[in-house]
């Protein structure tokens, strides 16, 4: 199970009584985990509605240490019922800071309607300017929270308030629509657990306990079922409006998306962000995006990428830890907390090493170096074989094995289950004689052909160990267009990632046309997800071309 299962499991239940024995448990771990020093007080928790322009008032919880000095503040807003956070609030609290932990439009306790993302940069600034005008606010004011309550912060800052210090912003995106479109097919995982997710919460008010719970049952559903806009029905028994857009809107200049999407104002923001992600996460390269924008702006973000998925526990903890310093070091008061170092700004966690790296930014400085897949299944330094065919049926569609699910599942894998199929094919490197390391953007090169007119590419770069055992280190899908006749040129990066090779290793890249459910299988026919049905799955017959004049090829950003 998930690491944020475990974060949930010790956040719950979720307990507004500020001195119970379960925030008080929840508080001291927190504390410890993140290496803060122990608290000399303990803060008060008070209910308070804070008024938006529009007259819609929002609950939040205010937690302060005793007496009326005004201290600077940490913003926290989410939209998945704020009383699981009070521990983490409590952390911030009791060092110094007085905290506002609250629920968003339309869910939780606070007045309005929820619309994904839409509301969250205006209620933002109410909410800053709210602050502002208290008296137990100090001049400064930091925000807080991972995921989507990255996300408001992200949508608060970029209309620079003066009060706004610095973000802490793990695991986030500025936009949405790259991240259900970015491979050109849908992030049907992405769309349909976070849209359940968010009607259970908003709607059911469900703790998020049973929220979770409740994503089990449909993790067996036939995905290569049609249309996709039944699925929510087959999943939870009623349609889920969310969803619904997700699926819908495949337009990416459709006004629901360009409303929401902050990426290309991330420079505007005054307040440079700390960021954290991890190799497996959904969000990697949404929030590699925002880093790279704060970057070319003149800002100087912090960036960590650890090796996990979303939501990782430690992840978290790295995340509160971190917090406090780069707080401390963008106040115009500091609080004078004796902190552990965290000065580097970028730490990468290089996987099968499993060792930390530090660089001046990301990505670090490397060296190209390119691997031709083979005819016969070899990797080697030159084009060479016969084309390699397979045979796609999107009516039973290549599993994803491990990879960025959204929540539940662990995200390096075994390659075992997928290499045993028929649609699958692999390419196997030699045997190290030295060490590789990789740390970057691997690039697809590849001459790809279906004898229908859409198709998808997928590859994954694997670490074969010793044992001769098969793990996933990165991975990439293309949705191709206008085939149907002779193999074409595709390009396309894989996700990011760093990486070791050991002496005694190998290098593998597996190939396929899918990896459902995190991306929705492709009907062959070229037509929109929301609009297939079973009478339009086309079997695709797919393949490799290796000759010289047209080869297919990965190349690795090498660091060493």
């Amino acid at each position: 199970m998930r690491a944020l299962l475990a974060l949930v499991a010790l956040t719950l239940p979720a307990c507004r009584h500020n001195g119970s024995a379960i925030q008080r448990y929840q508080s001291f771990y927190l504390q410890k985990a993140s290496d803060l020093p122990r608290p000399e007080a303990r803060a008060s928790v008070a209910t308070v509605r804070v008024p938006m322009s529009d007259g819609v008032a929002l609950e939040a919880d205010l937690l302060r240490l005793p007496g009326d000095a005004a201290r600077p503040v940490v913003l926290i807003r989410t939209p998945y019922a704020r009383g699981y956070l009070l521990p983490i609030a409590d952390v911030f609290a009791s060092q110094g800071y007085s905290v506002l932990v609250q629920d968003c439009r339309g869910t939780g306790d606070s007045e309005g309607e929820f619309v994904v993302m839409l509301n969250e940069q205006r209620d933002g600034l109410d909410t800053l300017a709210w602050i502002d005008a208290q008296p137990w606010a100090g001049a400064d004011v930091f925000m807080f929270g991972p995921s989507y309550m990255g996300y408001t912060q992200l949508a608060a800052a970029v209309a620079a308030p003066p009060n706004l210090r610095a973000l802490v912003a793990p695991e986030t995106s500025a936009e949405l629509y790259q991240e259900l479109y970015r491979t050109g097919a849908l992030n049907l995982d992405l769309a349909l657990t976070w849209s359940s997710f968010l009607r259970t919460l908003t709607h059911g008010k469900v703790p998020i306990a049973e929220a979770l719970a409740l994503q089990k049952g449909w993790a067996d559903l036939p995905w290569g079922a049609r249309p996709l806009t039944t699925l929510d029905t087959e999943a939870w028994g009623e349609t889920l409006p969310y969803y619904q857009d997700f699926v819908t809107r495949t337009d990416a200049a459709d006004p629901y998306w360009v409303e929401t999407d902050h990426l290309a104002h991330v420079g505007q923001a005054t307040a440079p962000a700390w960021l954290a992600t991890g190799w497996h996460d959904f969000a990697l390269e949404g929030t590699l995006a925002i880093y790279a924008g704060q970057r070319a702006a003149g800002l100087e973000p912090a960036l960590t990428i650890g090796g996990g998925a979303h939501g990782d526990h430690d992840g978290l903890t790295e995340a509160i830890g971190a917090a406090f310093a780069w707080f401390e070091a963008h106040a115009t008061e500091p609080l004078g907390l004796d902190l552990p170092d965290r000065s580097a700004p970028v730490r990468y966690l290089v996987q099968g090493a499993e060792v930390w790296r530090e660089a001046a930014a990301w990505p670090p400085p490397s060296r190209p170096q390119t691997v031709f897949l083979q005819g016969g299944g070899a990797l080697g330094s030159a084009a060479s074989g016969e084309a390699t065919p397979w045979t796609y049926d999107p009516a039973d569609p290549t599993p994803a094995v491990g990879g960025a699910f959204l929540l539940g599942f662990d995200p390096v894998a075994d390659n075992a289950p997928l290499l045993a199929r028929e649609d699958v094919r692999a390419f196997t490197g030699p045997v190290l004689d030295a060490p590789l390391e990789v740390a970057g953007v691997p690039r697809v090169s590849a001459c790809f052909g279906s004898d229908q007119e859409s198709a998808d590419l997928f590859v994954r770069l694997s670490r074969v160990d010793k044992r001769g055992r098969s793990w996933n280190l990165t991975e990439g899908l293309q949705r191709v267009h206008g085939l149907g006749g002779a193999p074409a040129p595709v390009a396309f990066d894989l996700k990011p990632t760093a990486f070791r090779l050991a002496p005694g290793e190998r290098l593998q890249v597996i190939v396929s046309s899918g990896a459902a459910p995190i991306w929705a299988p492709n009907t062959g026919a070229g037509e929109l997800a929301a609009q297939a049905t079973d009478n339009t799955l086309r079997v695709a017959h797919q393949r490799l071309e290796h000759d010289a004049a047209c080869p297919t090829t990965v190349t690795l950003p090498v660091t060493e």
